[in-house]
């Protein structure tokens, strides 16, 4: 077998002669590009879970503007899901804020809550400049009860 090695031009680690460190230059080219499509993978997933907290506060206010009638505000309601964002109401159209606690909408009406999340930044945990802001948005309409 070490004839066999020999014949090939590799030594008893079964290298050759000119690729000792050839691996770790490798692996030093690819490191920072691994590193930085990992980082975008997480902040992606950041992102996402804002997107998908946005939604269901949106629909917690929806649902809490579907039955003003029986008390309760949809921003106060929606702003309770929200947790951290901090997200800015209006009705979907003309930017007023929805009706809180007594609306008086008839039964039947369509409502429409829109909430907006501005300025969420892409800047892969902070370990580059911001190169991206992006608004975040989700709407419901729903009947009145």
């Amino acid at each position: 077998m070490a004839v066999l090695l020999n014949l090939l031009g590799r030594g008893k680690r079964g290298r050759r002669a000119g690729e000792r460190g050839q691996a770790m230059v490798e692996f030093m080219l690819v490191l920072p590009i691994a590193l930085i499509v990992l980082l975008a993978l997480i902040q992606f997933g950041v992102v996402y879970t804002h997107y998908l907290n946005l939604t269901d506060a949106v629909r917690v206010a929806g649902r809490a503007l579907s039955t003003c009638r029986f008390g309760g505000s949809a921003v106060g309601s929606g702003n309770g899901a929200a947790g951290s964002l901090t997200i800015t109401w209006d009705n979907g159209n003309s930017g007023v804020a929805p009706p809180g606690a007594n609306c008086a909408t008839p039964a039947g009406t369509l409502l429409t809550v829109r909430g907006r999340v501005f300025n969420e930044n892409l800047n892969v945990f902070g370990l580059f400049p911001t190169f991206k802001t992006i608004t975040l948005s989700s709407q419901v309409t729903v009947t009145e009860e």
